[in-house]
């Protein structure tokens, strides 16, 4: 796919509508969107216009999806025409726009390399790695974006290094700054190969609790004593659930579909999990 997309067009896979491009505005690769479906946002990843690159990417993504990591991004879907990744949209702040003093920045960049060395053990990298890679998010955790993402993201032999020394150049770059330690300035000035080797060097250094996670709760604005209490999702849920099974022939789906006015239903195993959903878009 190349970089024609425009937002406001038709939704792509009749579920995702483009709402805005995300860095190079001039052939955007990235957007933030809008998945149609769950009504939530999301980022779309155009593959590459070279096949063999798509390929490489989509592998990438797959590899990316099975990882359990919370402080990777997660993959959501992969369309192979129009060929794109739907990742989660993180909200939050860019580690390039936080003031930070050096507990926290220790922190964060711990909390990155830790993430790093299992994108690193499953053959991931990142390759473009710097301070708006990384982002504190409004949910209380360290995310890295852009991980498995690149074309070039797959099982290259110099990116794990490449990608430990970015992270160690962000506390190297803010040195005087930040006040670093004699013992810190040692850790972080050594070259290590692999994100898991700086993650241990940085462990000794970093802070019992989360200096930072301690600020932005205490930056929450207070309550007013007379606000109501905030109803619960047990107070408002719909009890009467409709579900299907994997084997449900597809004209009894579409007649729930269309009985219900449900925009999705749930398909759930013989144990009663939810393993999908599915929406009338779905429906040849």
């Amino acid at each position: 796919m190349d970089g024609g997309a425009e937002p406001g067009e038709v939704p792509l896979d009749g579920r995702y509508r483009l709402t805005r491009p995300l860095g190079d505005t001039a052939e955007p690769r990235t957007w933030q969107a809008t998945d149609e479906v769950l009504n939530r946002p999301v980022a779309i990843h155009l593959l590459p216009a070279s096949p063999a690159a798509a390929r490489q990417q989509s592998e990438a993504a797959r590899s990316l999806s099975q990882l359990t990591d919370d402080r990777l991004i997660r993959v959501l879907d992969l369309v192979a025409d129009p060929g794109f990744i739907a990742t989660e949209w993180v909200s939050g702040t860019k580690l390039a726009d936080l003031e930070l003093t050096t507990d926290a920045m220790v922190d964060l960049i711990a909390e990155a390399a830790c993430a790093l060395a299992t994108a690193h053990a499953a053959g991931l990298h990142h390759g473009h790695l710097n301070t708006d890679s990384i982002v504190w998010s409004d949910a209380g955790v360290v995310k890295v974006l852009g991980v498995g993402l690149h074309a070039s993201a797959w099982r290259m032999f110099d990116e794990p290094r490449r990608d430990t020394d970015a992270l160690r150049r962000m506390l190297t770059s803010n040195a005087h700054s930040l006040r670093l330690s004699r013992s810190l300035r040692r850790v972080v000035r050594r070259p290590y190969k692999t994100a898991a080797e700086l993650a241990e060097a940085l462990a000794p250094f970093r802070p019992a609790q989360s200096e930072l996670r301690q600020r932005l709760v205490s930056a929450e604005p207070a309550e007013p004593a007379n606000r109501p209490a905030a109803r619960r999702t047990r107070e408002v849920m719909d009890t009467n659930i409709i579900t299907v099974s994997e084997d449900t022939p597809v004209n009894e789906l579409a007649a729930l579909l269309a009985r219900s006015h449900c925009p999705a239903i749930p398909v759930v195993d013989a144990a009663g999990h939810v393993t999908g959903l599915v929406s009338a878009a779905d429906l040849p």
